[in-house]
């Protein structure tokens, strides 16, 4: 089951919450944009999807977002963006 970034938080949680018994259904998680791929992260409930599919921004933007929320240094974004390209 592919959810998407769109989707209200509340409403990602609550289709987490009712599979989360089921082993036949793989969640599979499309950010939609870099302010929505935060919002597994957000509810905590990245561990129980099979697949995210950031692109690079997106990306950056989660690690970052777990780096600080693990109490590490947060890099700029842009700095982080701009070293590989």
């Amino acid at each position: 089951m592919v959810l998407d970034g769109n989707l209200h938080e509340e409403f990602i949680k609550d289709i987490v919450v009712a599979l989360q018994d089921t082993k036949s259904v793989h969640l599979i998680y499309e950010p939609v944009s870099i302010a929505k791929s935060l919002k597994i992260l957000k509810i905590n409930e990245l561990h129980k999807f099979h697949m995210i599919k950031p692109n690079l921004h997106e990306l950056y933007t989660m690690a970052n977002y777990i780096r600080t929320k693990n109490g590490k240094s947060e890099l700029a974004y842009s700095e982080s963006i701009q070293s590989d390209i």
